[in-house]
């Protein structure tokens, strides 16, 4: 099972997909917002699929800081949106504990990567 709570709310589903369009929305964030996020990766899901990656998007009204605390055993890669709908990377970092970037208004989306056997993973975002 994969939790996303934050911004007021809890969304929960036996896999994150890794469509973007299938992602689950944070919503627009603000200052002082926080979010955590928990699931597992690097196994094969309830449908069968090979789940190598986890995906949320967010969108920014502000420019902010976005500061994430994570699980060393994970990939995670933040993502900003064009007008498009095309991704394009502005962030990323394997296997570390931290990630801290500075945003501008958009939308945006994190994704969760494993290389490997099945883990259990927990992350805490923050935006200031």
């Amino acid at each position: 099972m994969d939790i996303l709570t934050g911004n007021g709310r809890t969304i929960a589903r036996k896999d994150f997909s890794s469509d973007w369009n299938l992602a689950p929305k944070l919503g627009k964030v603000k200052a002082a917002d926080d979010f955590l996020l928990s699931g597992n990766l690097g196994d094969t899901n309830r449908r069968g699929k090979w789940d190598s990656s986890d995906r949320i998007k967010f969108s920014l009204l502000q420019p902010l800081a976005l500061n994430l605390n994570l699980d060393s055993q994970i990939i995670a890669e933040v993502v900003r949106f064009d007008a498009a709908g095309s991704a394009f990377v502005v962030g990323t970092i394997e296997y570390g504990n931290n990630l801290q970037l500075q945003l501008a208004p958009g939308q945006y989306g994190l994704s969760l990567f494993v290389e490997g056997d099945r883990i259990d993973y927990s992350i805490a975002g923050q935006f200031s």
